[in-house]
């Protein structure tokens, strides 16, 4: 299950962008998720809190957004292009390419410090 090593990289990454001496601890983590990006929305649910385990994040919640896969035609670049087209509906090419849907991204996570919350983008 590589959605485990996903979610430690989450937490590397959250935790590598607040100081321990200001933060008490993170709300809640979002991430963007394309749907060819290989991972598994209910596994990295599943292995976030593991991954969190005795960190700022400990007890933080995951909100996991999917990203649709879309495709671009690459000769005019008429977007998008519906799944299934062999063919630029536009132009007529062949030059089709995956626009979207491979992302794995973090988009925010909200912080909880003494006497305030703050949300970072």
């Amino acid at each position: 299950m590589h959605e485990l090593s996903i979610a430690q990289s989450i937490v590397d990454v959250v935790s590598n962008h607040i100081d321990d001496q200001t933060v008490s601890r993170v709300s809640s983590v979002s991430v963007l998720i394309g749907e060819m990006s290989g991972v598994d929305a209910k596994l990295l649910e599943y292995a976030f809190p593991e991954a969190a385990q005795g960190t700022p994040l400990e007890n933080a919640e995951l909100f996991i957004e999917t990203k649709p896969v879309s495709f671009a035609c690459r000769a005019c670049g008429e977007s998008p292009i519906p799944p299934g087209n062999a063919l630029c509906p536009q132009c007529g090419s062949r030059e089709i390419e995956l626009a979207s849907g491979r992302e794995l991204d973090i988009l925010s996570f909200e912080l909880f410090t003494p006497g305030e919350e703050q949300s970072v983008s």
